[in-house]
């Protein structure tokens, strides 16, 4: 069984083997391991989420031999592959595992698509800028950088729209006077209750009393 931090490391050389078997087979620009195993918080039920950094993606015989080379079994795509984009799912001892090849290109577009275009703020794709914030660097740290670095100086309209969209708070001002009018109420009402409860009622004179006897 795998624990914190046995399985994130466990996950990490893991992720090292496949950045290694790629960089013998395809010229990688960066690798970013990302997800639990690159923020440091895995456990037994972690997967392995990398992400290799390419100008060209690799033929669909080169990726198996990169899967074969860290003896990956079951594998399965995810998702058609395009021109700019091409991940696969696969088994290593007992971890699935997804290695995913961007072209540096196309995450360059999407960061300006998602930092430029105001209407992508509540955008599900904002993910992938957290990912280049929290995941960990295997190699092309420069390249990574020159992303964060966009990703920390976030648009001030980006930040405008955000704010709007999630900084939702009840207005208690606006209810003032009539919250007041009702702890008034409820006041009222409990203290006159507290009166009743400690008011104890007169007793008849007669009662416990005996009259005195007659000789």
């Amino acid at each position: 069984m795998r624990d914190y931090p046995d399985a994130t490391e466990q996950l990490r050389r893991l992720a090292n083997r496949l950045v290694g078997a790629a960089l013998e087979r395809v010229p990688l620009r960066a690798a970013m391991l990302v997800g639990s195993a690159g923020r440091g918080d895995a456990d037994f039920y972690s997967d392995l989420d990398l992400l290799l950094y390419v100008d060209e993606l690799p033929a669909e015989a080169t990726v198996t031999q990169i899967r074969n080379a860290v003896g990956g079994e079951n594998p399965s795509r995810r998702g058609e592959p395009t021109e700019v984009f091409r991940s696969e799912e696969f088994d290593v001892d007992g971890i699935r595992t997804e290695v995913s090849f961007v072209t540096v290109a196309r995450a360059e577009q999407r960061l300006d698509q998602l930092l430029d275009d105001v209407e992508q703020f509540n955008s599900p794709l904002q993910k992938v800028l957290s990912d280049l914030l929290e995941g960990l660097p295997l190699r092309g740290d420069d390249l990574i950088e020159r992303w964060r670095a966009r990703i920390r100086s976030y648009p001030e309209p980006m930040r405008r729209a955000m704010i709007e969209r999630h900084w939702n708070f009840f207005p208690l001002w606006y209810y003032r006077e009539a919250m007041a009018e009702r702890d008034a109420e409820l006041g009222g009402s409990t203290r006159c209750s507290t009166r009743r409860s400690t008011s104890s009622p007169s007793l008849p004179a007669s009662i416990g009393s005996t009259s005195p006897a007659s000789s």
